[in-house]
């Protein structure tokens, strides 16, 4: 029974730790250096990137230490912190486009219950360094509600959904990530936001901090990944993708209420058929035209993707 136990929280706590699969604003976590402890557990050196939420700041990084260890009433502890060079330990230089941000003392808490089970506590407390941002953008860095929706939350409903579809699968943990299509759309809004070098992202224009910027993306990875079509052997149009970003301060405008907004009129600022014609046209190819193959969606109003969960933060 202890052997079964110390592998169910230890599952629980793999899946915790694979902040990428769950946790939107990650872009990556690096596992620097691993050390074993007398005790059976483990020390890690961690390097972690958050995505901006805005065009308007930078990314975050994280320089992390990470201690795991079994206690003896059979539940697995998690603890992380950022490490800095007052306590004289391995140091990471500071990356370009990234703010180094600090996490303190945070991580897991796995019980096991009585009868099966787990009672999960989680802690997440981070210094986002918010005075390098815009005032204005100030309280998406400095809300404690807003850490909560974002990190302690999601990984709670990673956690609930796994073990929905292991109650439904005969596959431990369901032998897949829940809700694949919502974070591969989040991800790739991420990465155009961000717009960094290194994953391809080429800036054409700038017209200023408030203004319209354009970058194309001539990688691989970016033309089979953006449109479904390109992977099922089409030739893609061009050999470039484009994207086109800017910000605009709405004051006084809760997100949930500029949300519901968007979904009620999306017809007056979304191309409904823009998507049909694109497919059609690669599926003729460069010279064709689409014409009367298209669906006429008309007046038709798309609603956008909703997930199960009430997600959005005001």
């Amino acid at each position: 029974m202890v052997a079964l136990a110390w592998q169910h929280e230890l599952a629980v706590a793999e899946i915790l730790k694979d902040r990428p699969s769950w946790y939107r604003d990650c872009r990556a976590v690096d596992v620097v250096n691993l050390l074993p402890t007398t005790n059976g557990g483990t020390i890690e050196l961690l390097y972690m990137q958050l995505y901006a939420p805005t065009t308007l700041a930078t990314g975050r990084d994280f320089w992390l230490l990470r201690y795991t260890s079994a206690t003896e009433d059979g539940s697995l502890v998690v603890c992380e912190r950022s490490l800095n060079n007052i306590q004289n330990g391995p140091n990471m230089p500071s990356v370009e486009n990234f703010v180094r941000a600090e996490m303190l003392p945070s991580g897991y808490l796995i019980r096991p219950c009585e009868g099966g089970g787990s009672i999960i506590y989680i802690v997440d407390h981070m210094n986002l360094e918010a005075s390098s941002v815009p005032e204005v953008l100030r309280p998406l860095y400095e809300s404690s509600a807003m850490l909560a929706q974002k990190t302690t939350m999601m990984a709670l409903r990673q956690l609930r959904q796994i073990a929905l579809e292991a109650s439904q699968s005969s596959t431990p943990y369901g032998g897949r990530r829940p809700a694949a299509l919502s974070q591969r759309l989040s991800r790739g809004f991420n990465e155009a936001v961000n717009g960094f070098t290194d994953e391809g992202w080429l800036l054409i224009n700038n017209d200023g901090i408030d203004d319209v910027t354009i970058l194309v993306n001539s990688s691989p990875e970016k033309l089979t990944g953006l449109n479904p079509s390109f992977a099922n052997g089409y030739t893609p149009v061009s050999n470039a993708v484009m994207c086109a970003k800017a910000s605009m301060l709405l004051q006084n405008v809760p997100p949930a209420l500029l949300l519901r907004f968007l979904r009620e009129h999306r017809s007056e600022w979304a191309d409904s058929s823009i998507d049909a014609y694109a497919a059609a046209a690669v599926k003729l190819g460069p010279c064709g035209v689409p014409g009367s193959r298209i669906r006429d969606y008309g007046s038709q109003v798309l609603p956008l993707a909703q997930t199960i969960e009430h997600e959005e933060a005001s």
